[in-house]
């Protein structure tokens, strides 16, 4: 398998990762009575921040949101590298280094905060691009 095709494999994990968390993340159903008290405080208690009316669940609705539109991005990338990595290896530079800095970063905040499915697929995102990065490339005509 050539860094063409993991690049690819990991755009397709990186779409399917932002669309499970947005569904989670819009879930409407609370997994105990202690979760559903937390969502509604969230919700309910406001407070002023720099001039604007804020609630905690804004934050945890805005943050979600953004990593949702941060993973399709990445998979822009990730796929926009794919398509270097067959027409012109050398150009791709640190960008892919970079894109799995982030995304070991993203990975060990999984393994931290979370469960094992986002642990799962953040992984394997790992797994995809270090093969792509580390692989030697070659142009492909």
């Amino acid at each position: 398998m050539n860094c063409a095709l993991f690049y690819r494999i990991a755009a397709g994990l990186l779409i399917f990762f932002a669309l499970a968390h947005t569904a989670g993340l819009l879930s409407s159903k609370a997994p105990s009575t202690e979760a559903a008290l937390v969502r509604h405080a969230m919700k309910d208690v406001q407070f002023h921040n720099m001039g604007t009316t804020n609630t905690f669940y804004g934050y945890y609705l805005g943050f979600g949101l953004s990593l949702s539109a941060y993973l399709l991005f990445a998979a822009f990338v990730s796929l926009h590298l794919g398509a270097l990595a067959k027409r012109n290896p050398s150009t791709i530079g640190g960008l892919g280094c970079a894109l799995l800095a982030v995304q070991i970063s993203i990975f060990v905040i999984c393994c931290i905060d979370f469960f094992a499915a986002p642990i799962v697929v953040s992984g394997l995102v790992v797994v995809c691009l270090g093969l792509a990065v580390f692989r030697p490339a070659r142009a492909q005509d």
